[in-house]
């Protein structure tokens, strides 16, 4: 039976069932949390969620506090804090990245607001303890034609054992569109999971999708890219046969049909480029977008941003990677200039 929801719609429902699921063996202080979250994204309040059960889980585990009922987390000081980001910064085994530290922070600290907005609490502890440092990442990334070609020749060609090449072969189409898409727009992976066949213009080229923050976009696809989608539309039917739904990109499992899920494209990315050296993601994908829009536009970093859908310039900044051949001319003047060769 086909849905009557949005991809977007589909996608947010499926997170917040998880989300209950996820919740629900907890004292009732986590679910409370959860709804206090509705007005956050449905992906931010997964993540909150999971972090802060995170933190809990070692809070028990270290035995500061024996279960995660509201009196035992009471219980919980600025100096266990402490020593949770302490042993995810320096003890090697639990060694966990800046960035997502700053996560679990942000959530941990939501949390306490929340009891203390609730009257729980008086006093949030995370206030005594000083925020993880994240050193800015510079996300500048370009594939090489080279590497384009070899995933593009998995792809056609297929990757492991015969039967899993057989079943490739149905859905080689829908790979290529998946590698191509955030490739060639630099769309994210929660919207390229999301396109509905009632979004895309046939006529003029173009997908419609809500991105991030519930912003709508507009993608142009070129005409090599378009050329597959129409030869996908052509596979899916032979897959769906018959069966109404909306998705762009579905799977079937059994007799079951249904939209394909962000952590299968994540896996289907990894899958194809195995080969080579970069280890590929959705995410870098677009990263490599990014990058190469900003060289082929002149480096005008303001409608780099734009394509990218980044609010802050700072963001597109770390997409940029300086041109060595640039920095050598630049050297070489500087050098005539000083020493008048």
């Amino acid at each position: 039976m086909e849905s009557k929801l949005s991809g977007r719609e589909e996608h947010k429902l499926q997170i917040e069932k998880s989300v209950l699921t996820k919740v629900n063996p907890y004292p009732a202080i986590i679910k409370e949390y959860y709804l206090y979250l509705r007005t956050y994204s449905s992906s931010t309040k997964r993540t909150y969620i999971e972090k802060l059960l995170q933190f809990l889980s070692w809070c028990v585990e270290t035995h500061k506090i024996n279960d995660y009922t509201v009196e035992e987390i009471k219980k919980i000081k600025a100096v266990d804090l402490d020593e949770f980001f302490y042993s995810r910064t320096f003890n090697e085994q639990n060694r966990i990245k800046g960035s997502t530290q700053v996560v679990i922070f942000s959530a941990v600290n939501v949390f306490y607001e929340f009891l203390k907005q609730r009257k729980y609490i008086q006093e949030n502890p995370i206030e005594e303890v000083k925020r993880p440092r994240v050193l800015k990442q510079n996300l500048a990334l370009s594939l090489s034609k080279e590497d384009i070609q070899s995933i593009l020749h998995s792809i056609d060609n297929g990757v492991g054992s015969a039967k899993a090449k057989g079943y490739q072969k149905a859905y080689k189409n829908r790979d290529k569109l998946l590698f191509l898409l955030p490739l060639t727009t630099g769309i994210r992976v929660s919207a390229l999971s999301e396109i509905d066949i009632s979004k895309i213009d046939f006529t003029n080229h173009t997908i419609s999708v809500i991105e991030k923050r519930e912003k709508s976009r507009l993608f142009e696809i070129s005409d090599e890219v378009f050329e597959i989608l129409l030869q996908w539309m052509i596979d899916r039917e032979r897959i769906v046969d018959g069966t109404p739904i909306d998705a762009l990109f579905i799977t079937k499992k059994g007799g079951d049909i249904h939209r394909i899920s962000v952590r299968s494209i994540q896996r289907i990315i990894e899958k194809y480029s195995a080969d080579i050296d970069i280890k590929l993601s959705p995410h870098k994908l677009r990263r490599s977008y990014g990058t190469q829009y900003y060289r082929l536009s002149g480096n005008d970093i303001i409608a780099t941003a734009q394509e990218l859908g980044h609010e802050q310039l700072e963001t597109t900044q770390r997409y940029i990677e300086p041109d060595a051949s640039v920095h050598r001319e630049v050297k070489k003047k500087m050098s005539e200039y000083i020493w008048g060769e």
